[in-house]
């Protein structure tokens, strides 16, 4: 088990060195100023980006919202929660600062779950409707990669028919994982890939929903790309080194190709933006189009581009 990388050890250069798997007794040092301008360039990113603060959730009859939050001594700050509309439907939200990214899970009463980003679907699947007899249960995500106190997002319990109140040291910026299923009563969830340290389930409304925050530690081929129940390998990457699994990346800057759009060169904002895949450091080339977290959708990264993987799956 790797030492827990908290979101203030990336404050400081060791700490995001370390994030980034880089060994400083073994690395050249002009490749060493290299990595101090992208840590002083992503401190910057990271100071400019405005932060979400208290999340005010208006109470809805008939809905019902659940929070996952971690502790960090008097502040409780919100990473995730999940909404019940009132028509019945489900909706993960990832708190952003960047309100035109606003990444999250849908699922819909007639079974089509979408996972969307910038507005564009990375993802979309067809389970069970909401409607009628629920039956078994239905996965809702696995969600790894938590920065909440940089992204800023308070929670107040208050806006919430629950909260899931997680320990520090347990979900950080590479370490931990929150799993989401839908369950028909008395019934078993989809099994976790790791130790479950914090699970609990809300019977407000059928399906339950079982929320469970633990550490994955299932490692996955190389070469291999997961996400919801299936998986498929990278093409055109020539990968050489054992990086692999789900992973941040932090660019200066990415080319966006949407549909019917001309390509955008624009600049990260923010940190966590994750995808699912395989590749080394500075490489370019095109990358697999398959996400297992909703993030910046990107066809081509520049050759400062690095992905850093927050867990192994």
């Amino acid at each position: 088990m790797q030492d827990f990388i908290s979101e203030d050890d990336l404050k400081t250069l060791d700490g995001w060195l370390k994030y980034q798997a880089v060994d400083q007794a073994n690395t050249p040092p002009e490749e060493l100023e290299d990595w101090q301008r992208a840590f002083e360039e992503a401190r910057e990113r990271i100071a400019a980006c405005p932060k979400v603060g208290l999340m005010k959730l208006q109470p809805v009859p008939g809905e019902h919202k659940y929070a996952v939050a971690i502790e960090d001594g008097s502040n409780l700050w919100l990473t995730l929660w999940v909404r019940r509309s009132r028509k019945g439907e489900f909706f993960v939200m990832l708190p952003r600062g960047d309100r035109d990214w606003n990444p999250h899970w849908s699922y819909h009463l007639d079974g089509t779950l979408h996972i969307k980003s910038y507005g564009v679907t990375a993802l979309e699947r067809k389970n069970q409707p909401l409607t009628g007899t629920f039956q078994g249960s239905e996965d809702l995500g696995s969600h790894a990669g938590h920065g909440p106190k940089g992204v800023g997002a308070i929670c107040d319990p208050a806006a919430f028919s629950g909260v899931v109140r997680v320990a520090p040291g347990v979900l950080g910026p590479r370490h931990g994982e929150v799993k989401l299923d839908l369950v028909e009563p008395g019934h078993e969830p989809m099994k976790f890939p790791g130790k479950v340290i914090v699970e609990q389930t809300f019977q407000d409304t059928v399906p339950w929903l079982v929320v469970r925050v633990g550490n994955c530690a299932d490692i996955a081929p190389l070469g291999t790309v997961h996400g919801h129940g299936a998986s498929q390998h990278a093409e055109g990457n020539q990968v050489k080194t054992g990086l692999k699994g789900c992973g941040e990346r932090a660019d200066t800057q990415d080319v966006k190709h949407f549909p019917g759009q001309e390509p955008k060169v624009v600049g990260d904002s923010n940190p966590s933006q994750y995808v699912c895949g395989d590749r080394r450091r500075g490489q370019t080339g095109s990358f697999p189009i398959f996400f297992s977290h909703p993030q910046k959708p990107f066809a081509h990264p520049n050759s400062r581009s690095t992905l850093i993987f927050d867990h192994l799956m």
